[in-house]
């Protein structure tokens, strides 16, 4: 079972299931610990099946988990993750209510919890969620920058803005984070500060489309026409398929007209935030 649990912290999956299994097969009882016996095993085999997107093999794991150890707050946890990729958003929610009941201060559950609310649309609960997540871990970057996206969505760009400013400033190579910041920037018109932070997240991921298409948008509403043309075709070519980059690069005067044309002179086409893992 150490090698299961090994496996799953490095992300390789597919190795993890096999050692868990195998701890299965045996009933290696010296690693799973008295307090959660076999429901360990099951735990981490359903991270391990979860990992490669076996979603419906890592929920009946999962199930067996919480059904050996019906207290066990982090097996339930995973299970309302499995159940959210698997669009069961009812049984996602309880699953991870019963998470933070039976642990209150753990930190994963409310984060989850508000990513779940976020992905339905039910914003005010999702920022609730966030601020629980953050009560218990402020450090936490992943969370602030999906706090900024829930915000921009609330249609509060300055809050947003900070929210992401906290992300970058815990982990200035948070991509998420730069990018949240651009979106709430182009939002608030502070148009150079957007570029920036867009810029900031071509350096960091240089194949990110929409970080790409952000620094062309912002950089249009400059009169950096140029400038503008060349990010937006370096993210129509990572990703053909962007309306907005489209959009914007049709909007721009053709070369001959010259770069030094006025800003703000056609309406942006919206840039939605990102959320961070």
């Amino acid at each position: 079972m150490g090698q299961c649990l090994a496996f799953n912290k490095t992300g390789d999956y597919a190795s993890a299931e096999a050692a868990c299994q195998a701890a299965l097969q045996m009933g290696d009882n010296e690693w799973w610990g008295e307090e959660l016996g076999a429901a360990e095993g099951w735990a981490q085999l359903a991270q391990a099946l979860a990992g490669q997107g076996k979603y419906e093999e890592a929920l009946a794991a999962a199930n067996r988990a919480v059904g050996i150890r019906p207290r066990y707050a982090a097996a339930w946890g995973d299970r309302g993750v499995i159940l959210w990729y698997l669009e069961d958003y009812e049984g996602a929610i309880a699953s991870t209510q019963q998470a933070i009941q039976l642990d209150e201060q753990a930190v994963r559950p409310w984060a989850n919890l508000g990513s779940i609310l976020r992905s339905l649309g039910q914003y005010p609960a999702a920022l609730a969620a966030y601020d629980a997540a953050l009560q218990r871990s402020p450090n936490d970057p992943g969370i602030w920058a999906n706090r900024s996206v829930v915000l921009w969505h609330l249609g509060q760009y300055e809050e947003a803005m900070l929210s992401a400013n906290v992300a970058v400033n815990r982990d200035p190579e948070l991509v998420t984070g730069w990018y949240n910041r651009g979106t709430a920037l182009m939002a608030l018109g502070r148009y150079g500060e957007a570029a920036e932070a867009f810029n900031q997240v071509v350096r960091l991921d240089p194949n990110h489309a929409e970080g790409w298409t952000g620094l062309g948008a912002a950089l249009s509403q400059l009169g950096q026409n140029d400038a503008a043309r060349l990010a937006l075709t370096q993210a129509l070519s990572l990703n053909p398929q962007q309306p907005v980059a489209q959009d914007i690069l049709g909007s721009l005067p053709p070369p001959q007209a010259g770069a030094a044309a006025p800003a703000n002179r056609t309406a942006l086409p919206t840039l939605p935030p990102a959320a961070a893992p």
